[in-house]
Parts: structure tokens; C-alpha cells; sequence
């Protein structure tokens, strides 16, 4: 009985540590324990991820100033259109872990991955092109300029799939089949060092 409550603990254990399936790119961050985050995030910072800065916010100020921050926000009201998630609406899955790969910065291309208890998720996501990859069912709503998108003014596609405790989001059809080809070979990121946020750069 103890052996097997030992194995159980350590299945577990390992089910917490396995890597989330985060294709190669020159920036990927992972949050390992979004719980601990989110106790964590005060004042501006939980203003901003939740798409309510407040007036004269000096983070809001600089972000705004770069050039990456200013074409963002333009990108991402674009999308909010079919995905108007933020901080809180992620929360709502009840995630365990969070992770981030931004593989191609001019076509602002990238993979959320969340992983979630949930069977049945509390917030509704667009039907969009029901797709298969490597037998993984998956939802195309919108290319981005990855895939050769005819839409100029918009860089941001969305293309989403939900496999085991895991959701996958990305902003381009490409980026989603290759982390659905991570999570088919096995393949994943997993933070290098215990903290809040861990982040790999390969610049």
C-alpha cells in the first residue's frame, strides 16, 4: 500500500514537472506556478495584463514609447476582436502553468500554452476551420501574416487546439502545427530555475 502511494506521488510529481510544449524560438518563457503569480501581481503590472493601465502609469508610458509596445497594442486590439482574453480571463481555467514561445517578432508570431484542470473550459473560443494535424483536431479562425495572410493590417492570426490538460493558442496556423508537433514528439520547455517567471533567450 505504501509503494503504491509512493508511486502515485511520484507520478504526480512528474506530471507537475513535465515541459510544456513550447517550440524553439528566440524567447520563450514559462510561469511554473501560475497560482504563485498571480498572489504575487500588484498595482500596474496586474492593471496591464488585464488591459486596464491607469492613466500616467509610467511602465504603460515606456511600453508605449518603444516601437515593438505601439505596434503591439494596435496588433493586439486587432485581435481582441476574436480573443478578448486578459490576466483574468486566463485565471478562470484555473491554470497550473503558463508558457510563451515569440518565435518571429515582425510577423508578432507566437504559442500560449495553458495548462488546465479543466474538462470543460468557462470561457467560450471562436469555432473557427475545424483542421486536423498528426491526428490533433484544431480550430484556424484567422491566419496571421505567417501564413500569408492578405489582410495588411492585421499581423496577428488565431488558431487554437486543446490537447490532453493542455490549450494551445497561437497567432499564426505555422506556429500552432509546430507546437502541436512538440507535443506529439514529446518534446517541451520546462523552467531551467525555480522562481515566478523563467525566460530563455536565444537571440
Amino acid at each position: 500500500m505504501i509503494r503504491a502511494m509512493l508511486v502515485s506521488l511520484l507520478a504526480v510529481a512528474l506530471a507537475a514537472q513535465a515541459p510544456l510544449p513550447l517550440p524553439d524560438a528566440p524567447v520563450r518563457l514559462i510561469i511554473p506556478d501560475a497560482a504563485a503569480l498571480d498572489a504575487a501581481l500588484q498595482g500596474g503590472y496586474r492593471d496591464f495584463l488585464n488591459g486596464e493601465p491607469k492613466d500616467g502609469d509610467p511602465l504603460v508610458a515606456a511600453w508605449r514609447r518603444t516601437q515593438v509596445g505601439s505596434k503591439l497594442e494596435d496588433q493586439w486590439g486587432r485581435l481582441a476582436g476574436d480573443l478578448p482574453w486578459t490576466w483574468d480571463t486566463i485565471r478562470k481555467l484555473q491554470p497550473k502553468a503558463v508558457g510563451l514561445a515569440i518565435s518571429e517578432v515582425g510577423h508578432l508570431e507566437a504559442v500560449l500554452v495553458i495548462e488546465t484542470p479543466l474538462a470543460q473550459l468557462p470561457v467560450a473560443l471562436p469555432k473557427g476551420q475545424a483542421r486536423t494535424h498528426g491526428g490533433v483536431a484544431y480550430a484556424l479562425v484567422a491566419k496571421g501574416a505567417a501564413d500569408g495572410s492578405e489582410d495588411k493590417d492585421r499581423r496577428m492570426g488565431l488558431a487554437w487546439a486543446r490537447m490532453g490538460g493542455r490549450l494551445i493558442l497561437a497567432t499564426s496556423e505555422r506556429a500552432l502545427k509546430r507546437a502541436l508537433d512538440e507535443a506529439l514528439a514529446g518534446r517541451g520547455f520546462k523552467a531551467p530555475l525555480p522562481g515566478l517567471v523563467a525566460m530563455e533567450l536565444n537571440l
